[in-house]
């Protein structure tokens, strides 16, 4: 049985061993975490996750299972019809 999970359409991979910095990929959802008053470390632990798997979810490094995603809609409040914003970056085509 295969895994599902989800990565945003454009999401890139983030940087190789050895280089620094990285595209945050889903700063729109660390913004409605920031609202909500989630820090990242209690956001990661109510998903179960370590602090490095959210970050690397979050710099698009690692994929989001659909469980994870379900969790973050209802912990933060996320209507069903902005999840497509909160979770896939528009293709960018310029």
């Amino acid at each position: 049985m295969q895994r599902a999970s989800l990565r945003g359409c454009n999401a890139q991979s983030g940087p190789k061993s050895g280089q620094k910095g990285g595209e945050m990929l889903f700063g729109k959802l660390l913004g409605r975490m920031a609202e909500k008053g989630l820090k990242k470390a209690a956001v990661a632990r109510m998903l179960g996750i370590t602090d490095r798997s959210l970050n690397n979810k979050l710099y698009g490094k690692n994929d989001w299972k659909l469980t994870e995603v379900y969790n973050l809609i209802e912990m933060l409040d996320i209507s069903y019809e902005d999840i497509y914003d909160y979770f896939f970056a528009p293709l960018n085509f310029g």
